[in-house]
């Protein structure tokens, strides 16, 4: 491509982890280091958002226990962009976040169906108004369904607040995720399958599928994750997001994949990890 080169030139290979996968760069010899270390450190893939979403799992789970307003507002202190929780419907009818449907208090198992908000909350239980209303709106909220009855009264509170567009709704069911979209033109729709439950072969039928249905991202452990896989989901105009980034080289990995969100429980980890792959000169692909 580039014909011969100098007598005091070199062509040193440069792996570059993109569309392309090996390109040549004539070079003075004398800098062929600094120079593939240049190249190195100045290239990514690109994410659908100018910042990865920094969920916030649970909340601070390790600083507060999980899933309560202290956790949720720890979460924020420390710089989510996005916090992260489950929802089930109280026998009041109310949208309730916690990771289970049944409570443990020593030797009593409450049943959060058949259980007010209002007893939940001695549980440290919140419901979804009262995170809004004791922490603000400004933040991206990932929540999963578990209670298929809870997805519509969280569009109608996010819709009262505006917010809409900021809540991701999760589910590993997206014929029931397509049937909010018929409720919402704004709610963000997340395929959350679970983890080695998507066939490499079918990521780009699955992707179809979801675009063609309305959704909005997919939500895969990191570890199903590829550069490729990422490039194929942004093709179809879905976000990508990992969870479980739990240690710095798995946020680091996600980030240098382009992934849009990606979910932990240290928020002090993520934040620190994600402040310095920021803080590089790379420039995007």
């Amino acid at each position: 491509m580039w014909g011969s080169a100098p007598d005091d030139w070199a062509l040193i290979p440069v792996r570059v982890q993109a569309t392309y996968s090996h390109l040549e760069v004539p070079i003075r010899s004398e800098g062929v280091i600094s120079a593939a270390a240049s190249i190195r450190a100045t290239i990514r893939p690109v994410s659908t958002r100018q910042t990865p979403i920094a969920f916030a799992h649970r909340g601070a789970r390790t600083l507060e226990p999980e899933n309560t307003i202290p956790a949720f507002r720890k979460a924020l202190d420390q710089g989510a962009t996005g916090l992260e929780s489950d929802a089930w419907v109280s026998s009041d009818g109310q949208v309730v976040l916690v990771h289970d449907g049944v409570l443990r208090a020593g030797l009593r198992r409450v049943k959060v169906a058949e259980t007010s908000a209002l007893d939940l909350e001695k549980f440290g239980v919140p419901t979804l108004r009262a995170l809004y209303e004791e922490c603000g709106s400004e933040f991206e909220l990932s929540i999963d369904i578990k209670e298929p009855g809870s997805a519509s009264k969280m569009i109608e509170i996010a819709s009262n607040l505006g917010v809409e567009s900021r809540l991701w709704l999760c589910s590993p069911d997206y014929d029931f995720l397509a049937t909010l979209r018929e409720i919402s033109s704004s709610i963000r729709l997340v395929h959350s399958p679970g983890r080695g439950n998507v066939v490499p072969a079918t990521f780009e039928r699955l992707a179809s599928d979801l675009s063609e249905k309305g959704l909005n991202a997919l939500n895969l452990h990191h570890s199903d994750w590829s550069k490729g896989v990422v490039s194929l989901v942004h093709r179809f105009e879905l976000s990508s997001f990992a969870w479980d980034t739990q240690e710095i080289r798995h946020l680091n990995a996600a980030f240098n994949m382009g992934v849009d969100g990606v979910y932990c429980d240290r928020t002090d980890r993520m934040m620190t990890t994600l402040h310095e792959w920021q803080s590089r000169e790379i420039l995007p692909l």
